[in-house]
């Protein structure tokens, strides 16, 4: 009988594992590791899971560098240890052998050695090896209470003496106890990554979309002969949505259509505050009201009459924008910033917030996949990309020759054996 003098850790007296040739089953999980059905989760599983692979390394790398002594059981005398106390084996280092013993226990509850030398003058263990869980089975007998049989990769190994399993039992181990909750973190952690790959995605798209209308307003402002005022109408833009919860990618557009009717930059920012004050006081969509307004700029008042702003239809046929918007103004003035103060203005501001802060988030994956392809940036990675696609399509080509010899020799080495 071999014993192994266990941390104490929660209390002052020390616990004693010992180790069993042939022990009774004590964990109802023994069986589902080793015979009759597979466990709920893997060690492998587990590990996944970031919380439990820090404990483990924790607790198996702290106690597996605590060394080990030895002791006389009758009298408590230290007393000098044997081979396998300094290293049970040699093919690896005394902590590698303990870490994965306690590895073991932590996960199954279970952990085996394999004698692999004995003392000539009394057969005791010199030598062990440890052996991996899902490498041994076992045969019990009638009643399922006692191991008669261990095998090793399904070989039967002896029951004593060399060759024969060393058994270590703790407790169900955490693959029994905490499957529920191994697999319920592991769920969390495949539903984060389904959800951060769509995030990043949405933020790509988002990214892209938006530095096409800010080139598309740029190069307006520039054929405009209104170039320098490109920054002033980027912040302009900006500073709007974060106060009204109405999104650049509804702003720009519109203004952009105001700023080519009416061809000055402060005329359209007050053509866009009108057209804001009217979709919120109407309900009507922004980018229908600056339509609406632009046409009328241009002589063209019949979609304003669709507005249902109550505009007096003389008013609209005479075609005087100046007296139209004034009217406008007075009907609709401060609609905007109101809606901005209701509770739905506040998760619109929110909202545009969150999308600016994924908007960055893309430009900053992009700008990273452009640096990926060196100093010629985009160009580069796509002919990487295009190399890569190319040398895939040869491997597969190779490989279907290679199946096709391969076939061919598998039928000549037949047709040879029928003579």
């Amino acid at each position: 009988m071999v014993s192994f003098l266990s941390m104490g850790i929660f209390s002052r007296k020390p616990q004693i594992i010992q180790a069993q040739e042939a022990p009774q089953i004590m964990a109802d999980s023994f069986y589902g590791y080793n015979n009759y059905f597979p466990a709920v989760v893997s060690r492998q599983m587990a590990l996944g899971v970031p919380a439990i692979k820090r404990c483990r390394d924790l607790i198996a790398g702290t106690l597996a560098s605590v060394p080990l002594e030895y002791y006389k059981k009758s009298t408590g005398e230290k007393i000098a240890a044997p081979r396998w106390v300094e290293q049970p084996s040699k093919h690896q280092p005394l902590f590698e052998t303990l870490y994965f013993t306690l590895d073991s226990l932590l996960h199954y509850g279970q952990s085996f050695w394999v004698i692999t030398e004995v003392y000539a003058e009394d057969g005791r263990m010199a030598r062990a090896n440890w052996v991996a869980n899902t490498r041994v089975s076992f045969i019990t007998d009638p009643a399922t209470n006692f191991i008669t049989q261990y095998n090793i990769d399904g070989k039967p190994v002896p029951m004593t003496g060399l060759g024969s399993l060393i058994t270590f039992q703790k407790d169900e181990g955490i693959l029994g106890i905490g499957a529920q909750t191994i697999k319920a973190a592991l769920d969390a952690q495949r539903a984060a990554s389904v959800a951060l790959a769509a995030y990043t995605k949405k933020s790509i798209a988002a990214a892209l979309a938006d530095q096409k209308a800010q080139k598309s307003l740029t190069q307006t402002l520039k054929n405009l002969g209104l170039a320098y005022t490109n920054t002033g109408v980027t912040k302009y833009i900006d500073s709007l949505q974060r106060a009204t919860g109405v999104s650049e990618d509804e702003l720009r557009p519109a203004f952009q259509k105001l700023l080519l009717v009416l061809g000055s930059v402060e005329q359209a920012q007050s053509a866009l505050s009108l057209a804001m004050d009217i979709s919120a006081g109407t309900g009507k969509d922004l980018s229908a009201v600056s339509m609406a307004l632009a046409k009328g700029y241009s002589g063209q008042t019949t979609a304003l009459s669709r507005l249902g702003a109550g505009l007096d239809k003389a008013l609209l046929k005479s075609g005087d924008m100046e007296a139209i918007t004034a009217q406008l103004s007075k009907l609709f003035a401060g609609q905007a910033l109101t809606a901005a103060k209701t509770y739905a203005g506040q998760m619109a501001i929110l909202s545009v917030s969150a999308k600016e802060a994924s908007e960055t988030i893309g430009f900053a994956l992009i700008n990273s996949l452009i640096d990926l392809g060196g100093q010629d940036g985009a160009k580069n990675l796509a002919a990487q990309m295009e190399a890569t696609a190319v040398a895939t399509s040869e491997v597969i080509a190779g490989l279907t020759v290679m199946i096709g010899k391969l076939k061919l020799y598998l039928h000549l080495v037949e047709h040879h054996r029928d003579f």
